[in-house]
């Protein structure tokens, strides 16, 4: 069972991590066994949602840096 669901909690660790670089090198790695489950229009959805969850975070940093604390050029 451990070596089954390995693909699919590598994904999650990288997910939980926010790195899309690893959740994409995991993706293409594991990609004949998300094909043969049928589990790929999941991890595409999935990747989407880390992108949308990273552009998230950069929208709330920017919202919190105030104008006085942003250097001049």
């Amino acid at each position: 069972m451990e070596k089954a669901s390995k693909p699919c909690f590598d994904l999650t660790n990288a997910v939980r991590i926010g790195d899309l670089e690893l959740f994409r090198s995991i993706a293409k790695k594991f990609s004949g066994t998300f094909a043969s489950d049928r589990t790929h229009n999941l991890i595409v959805r999935l990747r989407h949602n880390l992108i949308r969850i990273g552009l998230r975070n950069i929208s709330i940093s920017y919202i919190r840096t105030s104008l006085p604390n942003v250097p001049k050029s």
